[in-house]
């Protein structure tokens, strides 16, 4: 055998792909109501269990998670000392919204604007304001419709 040709398992058969090989495993009705929001901008509120830990926030667009993020580091960066006050950020990062919308392709992503993060004993994190959060839609163990709140 030469160094490219996989070794059977054990019992025979074949071992798995490599990674790079292997197609994910989506949610496809997670996933329409993502290309949904790719769409029509923010939607509803939205609540993922990604590997034991809970996100909810609002499911927005790519474009709006784009914008919004570029938006915050640009205020961020307006606050340092010499900044020119230009939005670096949002000039930067705009390219990929335009070239996304010339050529939509199937979400691979997920994108939230105002997460938080339920973690032990009811606490939300962060506890002021919520966060723009992007995760993989292959990571999605379960979901539902609507917004965690602790009172």
């Amino acid at each position: 055998m030469d160094a490219d040709t996989p070794i059977p398992a054990p019992d025979g058969s074949a071992p798995p792909p490599p990674e790079s090989e292997v197609e994910p495993v989506f949610d496809g009705l997670l996933r329409s109501f993502v290309q949904a929001a790719n769409q029509l901008g923010d939607t509803l509120g939205i609540t993922l269990s990604i590997g034991g830990l809970l996100v909810s926030g609002t499911l927005t667009s790519y474009e709006n998670y784009i914008l919004g993020i570029s938006d915050t580091l640009d205020a961020a960066d307006a606050k340092r000392p010499g900044s020119s006050g230009e939005p670096v950020w949002r000039n930067s990062l705009t390219p990929m919204v335009e070239a996304e919308k010339a050529s939509p392709r199937d979400p691979w992503f997920i994108h939230l604007r105002d997460a938080h993060f339920l973690m032990g004993g009811g606490q939300l994190i962060p506890q002021n304001q919520g966060v723009w959060w992007r995760g993989r839609l292959e990571e999605v163990d379960s979901w539902f419709f609507g917004v965690i709140s602790v009172t």
